[in-house]
C-alpha cells in the first residue's frame, strides 16, 4: 500500500514537471496602435510568412528620421556644432582654432551634399572614438532622448519577435550614433554601420573607408557589411531610395516628402514623383510618426543659422 502511494507521488510530480516544461514560442505579432488595420494587417502576414524562413533574415533601417525624429535638426549635426561652438571654440590650441574655422566653413555650403559628409570625417580626425561616441550620447540624452519613435520601437521588437537581424545604415558617423542606438534598441554596436573612417594609434584619420554610407552607398553597404538579402528594409528620405529598392520583402517608408517634384537631372528614377508619390507606386508600406519641432530645446544648428527640416504631415 505505501510502495502503491509512493508510485502515485512520482506519478502524480512527473505529469506536473511535464506540464511545466516550456512549449514552443509561439511568434506573435503585436499590432502598432497608431498605424491603421491595414497596415497592421500587411506587416503581420508577411512576419507569418517568415516563420518557415531558416536562414538569416535581416531587416535595416536608416536612422535620422526613419527611427528618431529629425525635426528640427538632425542630430549628427546638432551634435557636431554644439561641440564646435561650445567646447572647441574655449579653447585656445591651434588644433581647436583650426576645428572651428572648418566647421565654419563647412557650414556655408549645404549640410546635405556629398562633401559636407566628407567633411565631417575630416573634422573628427584627431579625435578618439571614445570622445566621439561620447559627443553622440550626450547630445541624444540632453536633447533627442524624446524624439524616437514609439511605433518604430514597437516594431523593431516585433521583429525581433520573429527572429529577425536589425541592422542600422545612417550617413552619418558610425560612432557617433553607436552607443545611444545600442542602448535604446538594444541592437549590437557591429550592426550600427555609418561613414568611417581608419583608426590609427587610437585617433580618427581623414581616410574615409568606403562606400560612403549615402544614396547608392546605403546599398553598397549591405553588400559590403552585412551579405544578405533584407527582408525588410525602412528609410525616409532620398538618401535612403537605393537601399529601400534592396530589400526582396517589405518596404517601409517613414513620413515621405510629398512637396518636392524631383526632375530627371536630379535623379532619373524619381523624375516627375515626389517621394510619396514615387513610393505609392512602388506599393511601399507608408507610415507616419510624430516629429514636432521642440521649442523649448536650445539648438547651436539654430544659432548657426541652419535650415530647418519641415515637419510632414500625413496625406
Amino acid at each position: 500500500m505505501i510502495m502503491f502511494r509512493k508510485i502515485k507521488n512520482y506519478a502524480l510530480w512527473a505529469i506536473l514537471f511535464i506540464a511545466l516544461i516550456p512549449i514552443a514560442h509561439a511568434q506573435t505579432y503585436q499590432p502598432i496602435k497608431s498605424w491603421n488595420n491595414e497596415v497592421n494587417n500587411q506587416i503581420e502576414a508577411f512576419l507569418n510568412e517568415t516563420k518557415l524562413i531558416k536562414e538569416r533574415k535581416v531587416a535595416v533601417f536608416d536612422y535620422d528620421g526613419t527611427l528618431m525624429g529629425q525635426v528640427p535638426f538632425y542630430m549628427v549635426d546638432e551634435a557636431l556644432i554644439d561641440y564646435t561652438y561650445h567646447e572647441l571654440a574655449n579653447n585656445n590650441d591651434e588644433t581647436s582654432k583650426e576645428k572651428v574655422k572648418m566647421m565654419t566653413e563647412m557650414l556655408k555650403g549645404s549640410t546635405s551634399s556629398n562633401e559636407y559628409v566628407d567633411n565631417r570625417v575630416k573634422f573628427l580626425s584627431g579625435m578618439t572614438p571614445e570622445l566621439v561616441e561620447e559627443i553622440g550620447y550626450r547630445t541624444f540624452q540632453n536633447k533627442y532622448r524624446n524624439k524616437i519613435y514609439s511605433e518604430m520601437r514597437q516594431f523593431l521588437s516585433n521583429l525581433e519577435e520573429f527572429g529577425f537581424e536589425i541592422w542600422i545604415i545612417s550617413t552619418s558617423p558610425e560612432v557617433l550614433y553607436q552607443k545611444m542606438i545600442s542602448e535604446e534598441f538594444g541592437i549590437p554596436k557591429d550592426r550600427i554601420l555609418g561613414t568611417k573612417s581608419t583608426v590609427e594609434y587610437g585617433r580618427f584619420t581623414e581616410n574615409l573607408i568606403p562606400p560612403r554610407a549615402a544614396d547608392q552607398g546605403k546599398a553598397d553597404v549591405i553588400d559590403t557589411y552585412i551579405k544578405a538579402k533584407p527582408l525588410i528594409v525602412g528609410g525616409n528620405s532620398r538618401g535612403d531610395l537605393e537601399m529601400t529598392n534592396k530589400s526582396v520583402g517589405l518596404k517601409i517608408v517613414v513620413n515621405p516628402d510629398n512637396e518636392k517634384v524631383y526632375s530627371e537631372s536630379e535623379n532619373k528614377e524619381l523624375a516627375g514623383h515626389t517621394l510619396y508619390s514615387y513610393w505609392k507606386e512602388k506599393e511601399a508600406i507608408i507610415v507616419y510618426c510624430e516629429d514636432e519641432e521642440d521649442k523649448e530645446t536650445s539648438f547651436e544648428s539654430d544659432q548657426q543659422g541652419v535650415v530647418k527640416n519641415k515637419t510632414v504631415k500625413p496625406e
